[in-house]
């Protein structure tokens, strides 16, 4: 019986035994929302930097990049997108390789080194994450972005990410999985209220309300809709530790289970 673990932030993370386990990703506002969008999109590949200057840089070094992401929620001077998934469209990014990087999201991926595999999960593609769970037959963390306030080094969980979590738990149970203790207790959370729409329940969270204040309520709406795609973003670590490359396997097949020193 394979087990599934549920860490809420990437300094936990950092220091979890993740040997022969597949990481799922989860920033639900709105890094992970926004890659699956990307690709959606059309976009090549997916160039994931927490650090935001390594990032510019990067782009100063191939105009060709799309540059995109966030501080504080809000895109920096010269960005070509922001972290809002509303923004993506194929006319801008189809065929192109995007480099994002997030205030949590990206942070969250760079934490994962050491796992057998790293793949990305959002309400977009939750059915499509779950059935790659299933198919892979390994034991999974889902590895939570969380939230890190203005000012602070340290992330505090995130309540929509175990929202999604929650959701995951509950269907991987369902099918035999063992739960550790947060995992189950994220089941308890998504089951509870489960009355509202998602919409409302990504509304409410502390994250949602902030993103709602800096004018990205359509944002939430976004990430609320379900299996829109049926396809799964992996990202492989690149022997930079600063650069984590996300493709889907139907367009570089080749590139699966491809390790860098």
């Amino acid at each position: 019986m394979n087990q599934l673990d549920l860490i809420d932030t990437p300094e936990e993370l950092v220091g979890q035994d993740k040997t022969g386990c597949i990481c799922v990703v989860v920033d639900i506002l709105r890094a992970t929302t926004t890659i699956q969008a990307a690709f959606a999109a059309g976009a090549d590949q997916v160039w994931a930097m927490p650090d935001l200057d390594r990032a510019i840089a990067l782009k100063a070094k191939q105009p060709e990049l799309i540059l995109a992401g966030e501080r504080g929620g809000i895109a920096p001077q010269g960005f070509d997108l922001g972290n809002s998934p509303r923004e993506i469209s194929a006319a801008k990014i189809q065929g192109k390789t995007v480099v994002l990087t997030t205030t949590n999201g990206t942070r969250a991926l760079a934490a994962t080194r050491g796992a057998k595999q790293v793949i990305t999960g959002c309400f977009l593609n939750a059915n499509a994450v779950r059935d790659h769970l299933l198919a892979a037959n390994r034991p999974c963390i889902l590895a939570c972005a969380g939230h890190l306030a203005i000012g602070s080094n340290l992330a505090e969980p995130s309540a929509e990410d175990r929202l999604f979590a929650g959701f995951l738990a509950n269907e991987l149970a369902n099918h035999g999985f063992r739960l550790g203790a947060n995992a189950k207790g994220a089941r308890e959370e998504w089951m509870a209220n489960g009355d509202q729409s998602l919409e409302n329940r990504l509304i409410g969270c502390p994250h949602g309300q902030s993103l709602g204040q800096l004018g990205f309520a359509l944002d939430i709406a976004f990430a609320a809709q379900w299996n829109t795609s049926a396809k799964v973003a992996h990202f492989i670590h690149t022997g930079d530790r600063n650069i984590w490359m996300g493709f889907q396997v139907e367009i570089h097949p080749a590139k699966k289970g491809l390790k860098f020193p």
